[in-house]
């Protein structure tokens, strides 16, 4: 796909609008001043802005990442157990007792789950002056969610704003409520001005191919119960 010239087209095969995703930025501010504790505080979300940017090329994926432990406490137990009770056998010895270990896939400990990512890659092709300021101020915008801002009261002391947090709304409805997103946060951002692989500009200098890519992150978990109102099996 080749934007932005054609994000609002119709696709050509079934007539209907292209899928695109809106992207809303909100700045966060921690309310502490009437909450007794850090936990209780209230976080305010102001909108700041936002972009739209077509279904990112080379598919859609979301990723979870769950962490387990390759310890197997249960294992050791045994061990010392048997060890105990005859003598002194070593942990190799065991699978002679009629294969006493249990299988450590089954006793694995949970240890957490990371926040879940998603990422997407775009091509950017101007086809005309007013499309190159468009390309230029979703970059500019970009950027400056993307970025963290200093407290002018307390810029001595190294006090920073986080960067803005953001709300993506699928144009799509089976793949906006399926992922489900919580806020999400821009871990990092690529651009590649002359993705073309050599230095190719217009008349008007702008560059005739950019190649974005941005990786997202959610801001907070998703749990069992933010996915049971979807209903059970099918």
């Amino acid at each position: 796909m080749i934007y932005p010239k054609n994000i609002f087209t119709k696709d050509p095969a079934s007539g209907s609008i292209r899928p695109f995703i809106i992207f809303v930025a909100y700045e966060m501010e921690f309310n502490i001043a009437k909450a007794k504790s850090w936990e209780d505080a209230i976080h305010t979300y102001i909108p700041r802005g936002g972009f739209v940017l077509p279904f990112p090329d080379g598919g859609m994926i979301d990723t979870q990442v769950n962490e387990y432990s390759q310890e197997n406490p249960l294992a050791s137990k045994l061990t010392n157990v048997y060890k105990n009770a005859f003598g002194g056998i070593p942990a190799e010895g065991l699978a002679y007792l009629g294969g006493v270990v249990p299988d450590p896939a089954l006793t694995q400990i949970y240890r957490g789950s990371k926040p879940r990512l998603w990422s997407g890659t775009w091509q950017i092709i101007p086809q005309s002056l007013g499309e190159a300021a468009l390309a230029f101020l979703l970059l500019k915008n970009l950027k400056m969610y993307a970025s963290p801002d200093s407290i002018p009261l307390f810029k001595k002391f190294g006090m920073l704003k986080q960067p803005y947090v953001f709300d993506l709304f699928f144009s799509n409805p089976i793949i906006h409520l399926s992922m489900s997103f919580n806020k999400m946060v821009i871990e990092s951002y690529s651009i590649n001005y002359f993705a073309q692989d050599y230095p190719s500009t217009y008349k008007d200098m702008m560059p005739k191919h950019i190649s974005l890519t941005i990786n997202m992150a959610e801001y907070g978990l998703k749990y069992r119960s933010d996915w049971s109102l979807t209903g059970g099996i099918i």
